[in-house]
């Protein structure tokens, strides 16, 4: 897998937690982070264009929505991509559990710990 650091810093450590993790979850925990990042943008830059317009008094003008629909648009694709990080990382998971089911692995290898 490569670590292009999508998930956060705890990916880009190098840890092992970072190598169980699917590369899907990171791609879409990368995508996530971009629709996020654009839908302040256009948030931004909705409200520097209020900034440099003459201010009018006009029934329009009253009604112009302060929030973007672009804004909501990236919100709802950074939603998106969240839940798909999720659903990866769950059918990774899952794979692993099944391959484990299958052919468990010897009884020499499992480490039992006593707890008191």
């Amino acid at each position: 897998m490569a670590n292009d650091g999508a998930g956060g810093g705890w990916l880009r450590c190098g840890c092992r937690l970072a190598r169980l993790v699917p590369d899907d979850f990171r791609r879409h925990c990368r995508a996530a982070r971009r629709e996020r990042l654009l839908s302040w943008r256009s948030l931004l830059d909705a409200a520097v264009e209020r900034l440099e317009e003459p201010p009018a008094v006009t029934k329009e003008a009253a009604e112009t929505q302060l929030v973007p629909a672009s804004f909501w648009a990236h919100r709802q694709a950074a939603r998106e991509e969240d839940l798909l990080a999720v659903r990866s990382l769950v059918d990774s998971f899952l794979d692993w559990v099944e391959a484990w089911l299958e052919e468990p692995p010897a009884a020499e290898t499992v480490r039992r710990v006593e707890v008191e």
